[in-house]
């Protein structure tokens, strides 16, 4: 894909839609968290949340998942869809979503190139990115709202519950047992436990950030994440507000060796950003782990011998494994 981070990419302002809303189907947790709650306001004109939602061919998810922020307890200040070069009824179901709703269209960029564009047209001065095959708990974004009496700029993040294609729930493991809080650039570089669908972030710091989501990556969220973890703070809500799909169709789990090496470049570029911030113990055990992942993927990829034993030599060049090495002598 061409990248476009430096090009001056119009994308055509679509309309605002208004229309009578059509019934969705949602999951069961979704529709039973909803039947005793009344819409709020949206709260102090400080505050304002937008939703940004990249797409791309995937309406069938999309009409859920707008269907979810039809149904918050305190509604977002906006919502913005970038529509990615899709080709499918993604414009009739915004137009019979029954909100209003910012979307934009041009060819495909990318997710990244989506989110940025979201961004510089973003009014809210709080932005989340929502993934257009999530959902969002009904008083998801309540919940936020309340943290928001706080003016700190921070990374506002809570848990997540996942669900398959079809909204069945599906066996959720917590990545951490208690939420890290604060500066935790290290937990972030150590896991990855940031989920755009279920994390607020400040419009300003974003900005400030320059390129936010670096075009071209299959990991431009964690990126972002990371860089931004080094300036401000992070506070997890101890709730499972989100509900995260996984399906065929999701980039990440279907990257393979490519999206793999891509995490590693990722890792790589921060620990330079980062000096002296994550201890070496630190450093060595994510990085052996990733190269180990890495060649595990090599090898589901079919790729050649040479390729698979630098990838266990790099592990091991960060940290010692028996296991790993005998792997390395094998392949």
């Amino acid at each position: 894909m061409q990248n476009h981070a430096e090009t001056n990419i119009v994308p055509k302002d679509g309309f605002h839609a208004r229309p009578v809303s059509t019934g969705s189907e949602l999951p069961k947790e979704v529709e039973e968290g909803i039947a005793s709650q009344g819409r709020v306001s949206s709260g102090s004109p400080k505050n304002r949340i937008s939703v940004a939602i990249a797409t791309y061919n995937r309406a069938k998810y999309l009409k859920q998942t707008l269907e979810s922020l039809r149904r918050q307890t305190v509604p977002p200040f906006e919502i913005l869809i970038q529509n990615d070069g899709g080709k499918d009824e993604t414009p009739e179901v915004i137009k019979s979503s029954g909100m209003e709703i910012r979307y934009f269209t041009w060819e495909n960029h990318g997710p990244a190139a989506s989110r940025n564009h979201l961004l510089s047209q973003a009014s809210g001065n709080w932005i989340m990115f929502l993934d257009d095959d999530d959902l969002l708990m009904p008083q998801a974004l309540e919940k936020f709202s309340d943290e928001l009496a706080d003016p700190r700029e921070r990374i506002l993040y809570c848990r997540y519950l996942r669900i398959d294609s079809e909204g069945n729930e599906l066996p959720t493991r917590d990545k951490f047992r208690t939420l890290p809080q604060g500066d935790a650039a290290v937990e972030l570089f150590f896991k990855n436990f940031l989920l755009p669908s279920g994390t607020l972030l400040p419009t300003g710091a974003l900005r400030a950030m320059g390129t936010a989501f670096p075009v071209g990556q299959t990991a431009e969220d964690y990126d972002c994440f990371l860089r931004l973890s080094l300036e401000i703070p992070v506070q997890g809500i101890d709730k499972r507000l989100v509900m995260r799909r996984r399906h065929l169709g999701n980039i990440s789990s279907g990257a393979g060796a490519a999206g793999v090496a891509d995490q590693i470049h990722t890792l790589e570029r921060f620990l330079v950003l980062a000096g002296n911030r994550i201890p070496n113990r630190i450093r060595q055990n994510r990085m052996a782990e990733m190269y180990a992942r890495y060649a595990l993927a090599l090898k589901r990829d079919r790729a050649g011998k040479d390729a698979i034993r630098e990838a266990w030599r790099n592990s091991l060049a960060q940290r010692f494994v028996l296991k790993n090495f005998i792997r390395m002598l094998m392949s």
